[in-house]
């Protein structure tokens, strides 16, 4: 009596069956499994990247808004190189006094120098006769020296005088000490030392101001 082959085939261990086709040498593919390792890694790999993205991106952006900072612009290296000197106008200081019972005039000058040109400002109330010039001289107010530099003034329909102006090397009319022609920068050092004052002139001349020039600044 022959046996029957069924489909079913016994492993030669015995332990276990095989069921179905048989797969062909090179015809099957098969997946690597994949670590929850791995996973992980990759994870933190893009997580990372985007992150180093958007900081990225965050920072150009950033750049890009932000204005851009100019140091040592010209105006604030000029302001570091300026002299500021002032001078209070007063009748009791000038020679040509106010007569008495009138009212008292006042007044005020400004000087900033660059070493170039020296920048003025002065300003000049009830003044008992229109004022002509302001003049800067050497020596203290009671002093008669020598002119240095005269600067016109035009009054207002009142009288009163506010003035701006410039005074350069080619204003300076007097020499210094040792008879050699007053510079510029001899003007601005006779200044700082406080030799100089300001003198106001009228038409009449009387009524005059001046005041010592002092420095404001080193």
């Amino acid at each position: 009596m022959q046996s029957v082959k069924s489909g079913t085939q016994t492993s030669s261990s015995g332990s276990g069956f095989q069921t179905g086709s048989t797969s062909q040498p090179g015809s099957s593919s098969q997946s690597s499994p994949t670590s929850p390792n791995d996973t992980r890694s990759q994870a933190g790999s893009d997580s990372r990247g985007s992150s180093q993205t958007d900081s990225r991106s965050q920072a150009d952006q950033g750049s890009k808004s932000a204005p851009q900072g100019r140091s040592g612009s010209p105006q604030s290296r000029a302001k570091s190189g300026q002299r500021k000197f002032h001078s209070r106008l007063k009748p009791s200081n000038d020679v040509n006094a106010a007569p008495a019972g009138s009212v008292p005039p006042s007044g005020t000058a400004d000087f900033t120098t660059d070493g170039a040109v020296i920048v003025y400002e002065i300003h000049l109330a009830d003044m008992a006769s229109p004022p002509t010039a302001a003049e800067i001289h050497m020596g203290s107010p009671a002093d008669t020296g020598p002119v240095i530099v005269v600067v016109p003034l035009t009054p207002d329909a009142t009288g009163a005088v506010h003035a701006q102006g410039k005074i350069d090397a080619s204003q300076i009319h007097a020499n210094n000490p040792d008879g050699s022609p007053m510079a510029m920068d001899d003007l601005v050092k006779a200044m700082g030392s406080g030799k100089t004052h300001v003198a106001v002139r009228t038409k009449r001349s009387d009524g005059g101001l001046s005041g010592p020039i002092e420095s404001q600044g080193p």
